[in-house]
């Protein structure tokens, strides 16, 4: 009150509070002559009337004043109590900083650190609330683990922490936030003095999972709300904690479901290699034995033993495709591939299984279909594969359709695949559960039809992979109608391919057959290559069609006829027609659901036999043939081949495949050239030694020492003007491979399967050619005609064999049909045992002989499965053996039938 300052001096409301420096700061201003304005923290003087001596915070204005004469005389100072407007800016600068804070600490939980960094990094944050960042940081978490054990996440000089640290610190209450002015905690770190501590609990639904421990260099402030504040921080530590420990759980789930998984992919792959090698050996002894003299009784024996270890590899792939596609590792390709050859080669696959039905099996891809497309085309083989499969075995009569359509004309184009059967049909009950594995209609399907009942859970979960969907439509006794979408994005046609289709306009052509569905495809095609044609249902109205026709004056060029009708079937509707003078000139192709005898079929004047399902590309090639337009890509070459040249020298053959040694022999003693043969780059080494050789013709893929290695040894080995020239043999055909073989130290490259004149034009180059020597007749043999347009043989390369390898053309033959299942095994024990450099040798051979044998689309199978070994990769190989193995069957058929 002004009576109780009145006669003192202000210095007697200071308080201790306001800083030194303040007070400098009046003086200076004051003493050069100023006035001062400033807050200043006082104490209320202990009086009778004011015993409390609180503190308060003042506005304070000090004016000096003068005499005339410019002397100081006094100060006046005017002094307000502004503790309220203080008291509420503190407030607000309090809730300002904790909701900052409690924001920065969000944000450093949400970081992608560890737990434990996560809280220190959270621990020297509140630190720095309290002390100011200039002063030590020192806190503890202590989290209480699941399993009731404590472990503690230390900050600072932490390691400091006096021996009883925990016993200074409250433990009745670790529900709420405590405040601590003073302990003894951390007395090595803050030297002589105590410290503060501020304790929060770590609580996640309720529950207390730790505490948070801030040591502090000054006390704490007690603030209602900082310590709420404090509270809510808690509550974020702890579902840090809760989320962590979640996704700890997750990840330890994760890994032992990954385990479990791997361990039974394991166990799968072991007992496939268990069961498989010496199934292979079984399959690979049917084959050989299949080739001997054996009664009709045996050969049926023979061919139920084969048919059963069919079923049983079969069984075995269906449920480690299964576990892949489980297991979440079966990858998905896109590249470029030819849909209507993938479409149409799955469904020639099963022209065996549909004529031993008798059941027509027709294959339809439309003319607005792109040709090339890009996606996955062994997966989507191995679908077509599974359904059409399936549409047959449950066919007993009838037909098998499988047809593709467009959905969509954008870029990303949609096509479906529809494979729609005759057979016996499905309720809805049994659709509903038709995609579980290992699922069927009944029990009685299993034991009627056999299978594993994966077939169609792998199939649809391969769509769906490939970002389509699978569905079906049935009805009892009526048939089934199984569809699958595929997101094919459509690409532009390579030139040279068959999207490049030659106009047939004015071709005149006659379709006969009782199928309306064969009718319908044959229309199309012909409609979309411009040919003048008409239909006709059976033999006796074909004959009408034919004969009004000559009447006309516009005979039919060509007539496409049936196998297969009711009162007259092809073969005696061609016979009629060659019998008559007026209608014997029409060019005649004969398509049939069952096997046709070539000499039978030339005997009655037919041009070409075709078994159905009828590839679109080969009727257009016919066509082209028979109405003498030109391009033709299928068309069979029956000009004589001229003779090459004889040369004359010593060749060492250095190759490990028997197939490719014979066919290398046969093409060298035609050349009239001397060989010896060595199995692997090491034995041609030791030959090298002993013997003189003019050439060296090296495989590079070999077992024990493979022609890369062989030829460094050579070369290590050759001094002055030494030299030996080998060149490289090799199935890859990769740009660069030439350099490398050149790198390597070899003279010069070939690439399989090698041709003759080929041969001869690189070895005439590195021998001297003995002159005017042929032993040329000038009347070579013709090449042999064949009617099989659609065989899984290339006719020119088996020709040439042929030509080359005169009487023992059909060692050739046997000894390729011996190698290759064991080829085939080989490959299995290798995808098994998951041996990536055994895959690709087997595969390289596989690959090698095939070519060279004119098996061009197995052989392109081996070298898929090559560079998956060359690329240490297993996943895919299996479905890659599988497509091999069915190519050969149809490959072994057709030398057969030879």
């Amino acid at each position: 009150s002004f009576e109780a300052a009145r006669g003192q001096r202000p210095s007697i409301l200071r308080s201790g509070y306001t800083p030194a420096a303040i007070y400098q700061s009046m003086w200076d201003t004051l003493h050069a002559g100023r006035q001062w304005s400033g807050r200043l923290r006082n104490r209320r003087r202990h009086t009778p009337k004011n015993p409390d001596g609180r503190l308060y915070w003042a506005q304070t204005t000090i004016t000096p004043y003068s005499d005339d004469n410019g002397g100081l005389l006094g100060y006046i100072a005017v002094q307000r109590d502004i503790s309220d407007e203080v008291a509420n800016e503190r407030q607000r600068e309090i809730e300002a900083n904790a909701t900052r804070l409690r924001a920065e600490v969000a944000a450093l939980l949400q970081s992608g650190e560890s737990l434990d960094a996560r809280f220190r990094s959270v621990i020297v944050r509140i630190s720095h609330a309290i002390d100011g960042p200039e002063l030590p940081v020192n806190g503890v978490v202590s989290l209480r683990e699941p399993d009731g054990s404590q472990r503690d996440i230390l900050v600072g000089d932490t390691e400091k922490l006096v021996a009883d640290w925990r016993a200074q610190l409250p433990t009745d209450d670790d529900r709420k936030v405590t405040i601590i002015e003073s302990c003894d905690c951390l007395s090595a770190a803050y030297g002589d003095h105590e410290h503060g501590a501020v304790l929060i609990p770590i609580k996640h639904a309720h529950q207390c999972q730790g505490q948070l421990q801030i040591f502090t260099e000054s006390v704490p402030d007690e603030d209602p709300v900082l310590i709420e504040n404090y509270q809510l921080i808690g509550e974020m530590l702890g579902l840090s904690v809760a989320e962590d420990r979640t996704r700890a759980a997750a990840e330890q789930a994760r890994r032992a479901a990954i385990e479990a998984a791997e361990a039974k992919s394991k166990f799968l792959a072991n007992m496939s290699h268990e069961i498989r090698t010496p199934m292979n050996g079984v399959l690979g002894m049917l084959d050989i034995l299949s080739q001997t003299s054996l009664t009709a009784k045996q050969i049926e024996y023979v061919n139920v033993a084969h048919g059963s270890a069919e079923s049983l590899l079969t069984v075995i792939n269906d449920i480690l495709d299964f576990s892949k596609i489980e297991a979440g590792k079966m990858q998905i390709e896109r590249i470029p591939f030819d849909i209507r050859a993938a479409t149409e080669d799955v469904a020639t696959l099963f022209t065996a299984p549909a004529q031993q039905k008798q059941i027509e099996l027709a294959c339809f891809v439309p003319s607005d279909i792109p040709y090339s497309v890009e996606g996955d085309p062994t997966r989507l083989r191995q679908v077509l594969t599974n359904m059409i499969g399936n549409a047959i075995k449950f066919t007993s009569s009838g037909e098998v359709v499988v047809r593709v359509k467009t959905l969509t004309d954008s870029a990303d184009h949609r096509l479906r695949f529809e494979i729609e059967d005759t057979g016996i049909g499905m309720s809805q009950e049994t659709i509903d559960n038709l995609f579980q594995p290992f699922a069927q209609a009944d029990g009685s399907t299993t034991r009627r039809f056999g299978g594993t009942g994966l077939g169609l859970a792998i199939s649809k979960q391969l769509v769906e992979l490939m970002g389509g969907e699978m569905g079906v439509n049935s009805r009892i006794g009526e048939g089934s109608q199984f569809w699958f979408d595929l997101p094919l994005k459509a690409l532009p046609s390579p030139e040279g391919t068959a999207a490049q289709v030659i106009d047939l306009s004015g071709v005149r052509v006659l379709i006969v057959d009782d199928s309306q569905t064969n009718l319908d495809i044959l229309s199309h095609y012909l409609s979309a290559w411009g040919v003048e044609f008409d239909t006709a249902r059976d033999g006796f109205e074909a004959l009408d069609l034919m004969r009004h026709r000559v009447g006309d004056g516009r005979p039919y060029q060509i007539a496409l006829l049936d196998m297969q009708m009711p009162n007259l079937d092809g073969g005696n509707l061609a016979a009629y027609v060659k019998a008559d003078p007026a209608l014997a000139d029409t060019d005649l192709v004969m398509i049939s659901s069952t096997g046709l005898d070539a000499e039978e079929m030339q005997s009655i004047g037919v041009r070409y036999a075709l078994t159905k399902p009828v590839r679109q590309g080969v009727i257009h090639d016919i066509l082209l043939e028979l109405s003498g337009r030109h391009g033709s890509r299928h068309r069979v070459d029956t000009t004589p081949r001229p003779e090459v040249g004889r040369l004359r020298g010593n060749v060492l053959l250095a190759e490990d495949n028997l197939v490719n040694q014979q066919v290398a022999r046969g093409m060298l003693d035609k050349l009239g050239l001397q060989i010896r043969i060595a199995d692997n780059g090491e034995q041609a080494l030791a030959m090298i030694a002993a013997e003189d050789f003019d050439v060296v013709l090296m495989d590079c893929q070999m077992p024990v020492m493979d022609g890369f290695e062989a030829t460094r040894a050579l070369r290590d080995r050759e001094h002055g003007d030494q030299h030996l020239p080998v060149i490289a043999m090799t199935a890859n055909a990769m740009s660069g491979d030439r350099e490398t073989c050149i790198a390597m130290g070899m003279d010069d490259y070939l690439s399989k399967p090698v041709k003759l004149q080929e041969l001869h034009d690189m070895l005439a180059r590195w021998l001297n050619r003995e002159p005017g020597t042929s032993d040329n007749n000038n009347e070579p043999d013709q090449a042999q005609t064949t009617m099989t347009a659609d065989s899984p043989l290339d006719m020119d390369t088996l020709n040439m064999l042929r030509e080359i390898m005169d009487d023992k053309f059909q060692v050739l033959i046997d000894a390729y049909l011996g190698e290759t299942p064991k080829l085939l095994a080989d490959i299995d024990a290798a995808i098994a045992t998951g041996d990536a450099a055994a895959l690709r040798l087997a595969a390289h051979s596989l690959k090698s002989s095939s070519a060279n044998m004119g098996a061009m689309a197995l052989s392109e199978s081996g070298r898929e499965l090559e560079n998956l070994g060359r690329d240490g990769q297993i996943d895919g190989s299996a479905e890659l053996a599988a497509t091999a193995k069915q190519q050969f069957s149809a490959v072994r058929d057709a030398l057969n039938a030879l």
